[in-house]
């Protein structure tokens, strides 16, 4: 299958998960290519060599894209009217989220322009807010080209009115959690949607055969340092597990504005000494510090954290997993059994359960081995995209017989 990608940044430091779906596609010989509506990241050709996806076929927001866009708008007329009279009739009364739509209206029409010519089987909106202003023109001008969208965290938590127009006229709706259902059925009830749960490639390191020794004490955890990730909590729980065990050490993996708080943070518990932070690593450093350490701790308050891929490697890497309650954990990590899931802020509940684990290793061997089996029997990332392509399948199946 000829597939486009619809995304807002391709390749983005946090979103290792999409390069997973689409290397894999790319494995299976699918025909891939990501659209990207802002401008190519700064690291960008770091980040595609570190995920092997050098040749990728990749457009990005730019000067010349931004020209070409409003060349081609200003020659279709008739195209670019349909499309103000329906950014405002859905977003009339949502000035704030119109303007941000006019200002990537140029960079939309390029990337449609595109998928004009080279008439993809699949355009699928990698995230269901901004990229949907693509899919609507594809699905007002393409007639042969099947449109998927992806709803399930940000852009399922905010009032973007284009989003819910597209998905309720799209051929297949994805959402990676059971818990996303209610939300959706209000937004689109006449509509079915695919629960297809996101994967990693657990072959990348089930052949590493580094799973057998684990550093004493050791703590990871890995995110935005930014205040709704509960990284001050993260510091906390440390603190209160290193004074049962001095020799605890605690890794912090990821960057952003809380670092300096963070560090203070960790000078005022008195465990400066013993807190790394890595700032951002490549994602292969990531899965060595969780196939090092023993325990994997995160304390997550973000409101559109659905199932992290970061405690999928986690559990796959035999750490130990705490993790704060969020949306649809359970389907993940079911407490006692994969690993165990605390009340957002509670410190102590978390660190008692660390402190426990270290007295008491043995007793706790099962739930990482079972944690490890969750992620290698349901999250691999070649039968999730598997699934994707069943979909895809089916709706271009519907659609040639509707266009027949």
């Amino acid at each position: 299958m000829k597939i486009h990608y619809i995304t807002m940044q391709f390749p983005a430091p946090s979103e290792t998960f999409a390069a997973s779906d689409i290397k894999m596609l790319l494995q299976k010989e699918h025909d891939v290519t990501v659209h990207s509506l802002r401008p190519i990241h700064p690291t960008a050709d770091v980040m595609l060599k570190e995920r092997g996806l050098e040749t990728i076929k990749l457009t990005h927001n730019s000067i010349v894209s931004y020209a070409k866009g409003v060349i081609t708008g200003l020659k279709n007329p008739v195209m670019l009217l349909q499309f103000l009279f329906w950014l405002i009739s859905l977003l009339v009364k949502n000035p704030k989220e119109f303007i941000k739509s006019l200002i990537l209206l140029p960079r939309v029409i390029d990337i449609f322009n595109e998928i004009n010519k080279e008439k993809p089987d699949i355009v699928h909106l990698f995230w269901g807010h901004y990229p949907s202003l693509v899919g609507y023109l594809v699905q007002k001008h393409c007639p042969n080209t099947v449109v998927s969208i992806f709803l399930g965290a940000y852009d399922l938590l905010r009032n973007y009115d284009c989003s819910n127009y597209v998905a309720s006229k799209a051929d297949v709706i994805f959402t990676h959690s059971f818990s996303n259902l209610v939300t959706l059925e209000k937004k689109i009830s006449e509509k079915e949607v695919s629960v297809v749960h996101r994967g990693i490639n657990v072959n990348s390191i089930l052949n590493t055969g580094k799973l057998i020794n684990k550093k004493k004490f050791s703590i990871v955890t890995a995110g935005r340092l930014i205040q709704s990730k509960g990284m001050d909590d993260v510091v906390k729980v440390f603190s209160e597990a290193k004074k049962k065990f001095p020799s605890a050490t605690l890794t912090i993996l990821g960057d952003g504005p809380e670092r300096e708080n963070l560090e203070k943070l960790a000078e005022e518990l008195n465990v400066k000494e013993s807190v790394v932070f890595k700032g951002h690593v490549a994602h292969k450093e990531v899965f060595d510090e969780l196939i090092n350490a023993e325990v994997f701790l995160f304390m997550t308050k973000h409101a559109s954290e659905r199932l992290p891929n970061v405690v999928k490697e986690a559990m796959l890497c035999q750490c130990l997993c705490v993790t704060t309650h969020s949306e649809g954990i359970d389907e993940l990590l079911v407490n006692g059994l994969h690993g165990f899931v605390v009340n957002s802020s509670d410190i102590k509940k978390a660190s008692e359960i660390i402190i426990d684990f270290y007295a008491n290793q043995e007793k706790y061997k099962n739930v990482i081995k079972e944690a490890h089996h969750q992620i290698e029997n349901n999250f691999n990332v070649e039968r999730q995209m598997e699934k994707y392509i069943k979909r895809w399948n089916e709706a271009l199946g519907r659609r040639k017989g509707y266009n027949q």
